[in-house]
């Protein structure tokens, strides 16, 4: 699996109907999760707070505009939260 260049910490690939595609090693340690509990899962699973139309709404706006910057909270393993910056961008598969 190559991740974008320049990627460091924290990175998860999901598709477009939000299902996790790729994780890396960090955000595994970072979320408690195994690399194969999170691709089982979409990214309503661990978002802390916002519900479902809102992500779908993100990734349209990050679809239409190219990218997309915002602060999250994602739920980890053992139900604490943890604060997160994402960076949304579309990659060639």
């Amino acid at each position: 699996d190559a991740y974008p260049q320049g990627v460091e910490g924290g990175f998860i690939a999901a598709d477009a109907s939000t299902r996790i595609r790729q994780v890396k090693p960090a955000c595994c340690i970072m979320l408690g999760y195994s690399n194969g509990v999170l691709l089982a899962m979409g990214i309503s699973d661990i978002e802390a707070s916002e519900k479902p139309e809102k992500i779908v709404a993100r990734i349209r706006k990050m679809l239409i505009d190219g990218h997309d910057r915002f602060e999250a909270r994602h739920r980890r393993n053992d139900d604490s939260v943890v604060d997160v910056e994402i960076n949304l961008v579309m990659v060639a598969d």
